[in-house]
């Protein structure tokens, strides 16, 4: 996930198997990525994060949780994420850090306007204003479509 301003971090989401887990977070510093023992778990019962256990980390946002992008948004000044819920219809919370406190989901796309279903809402990396524009892809056609939201 893109940082905020003046963040060193590189922050991953992650979410189990399947399209019904929780969001867990990590973070590293660049130079850290391509060893594992150096990224740090979220943990909500220590309210820190713990260095090289993931085990440590805890779901900083409840399932059903499915392709999620993430990003900070300098409009909102908030990091905001997207993600299908367990309706598929595609969503976005967000939060004053990465690890949360995350807002109560905002349905962007319900999935009953799109007859075969949606999934995956990304994020263009360079949405970051009032106008967020991402990708939301297609069961029926096997395709993707360029969505725009303004935000408030």
């Amino acid at each position: 996930m893109k940082p905020g301003p003046g963040d060193p971090y590189i922050y991953s989401f992650g979410t189990p198997s399947g399209r019904g887990g929780a969001a867990y977070i990590s973070r590293v510093l660049p130079a850290g990525v391509p060893d594992l023992r150096r990224y740090e778990y979220w943990s909500s019962a220590s309210n820190s994060w713990v260095p090289g256990n993931p085990g440590a980390a805890t779901a900083v946002i409840p399932g059903p949780v499915s392709e999620m992008s993430g990003q900070f948004n300098r409009h909102l000044n908030q990091y905001l994420v997207m993600y299908g819920n367990g309706a598929n219809d595609m969503v976005m919370r967000t939060a004053p850090a990465p690890q949360g406190p995350w807002s109560p989901e905002r349905l962007l796309v319900p999935s009953m306007q799109f007859p075969g279903g949606i999934y995956a809402p990304f994020l263009h990396p360079w949405s970051t204003g009032r106008e967020l524009y991402y990708n939301v892809s297609l069961w029926s056609e096997y395709n993707v479509m360029l969505m725009r939201t303004v935000l408030p």
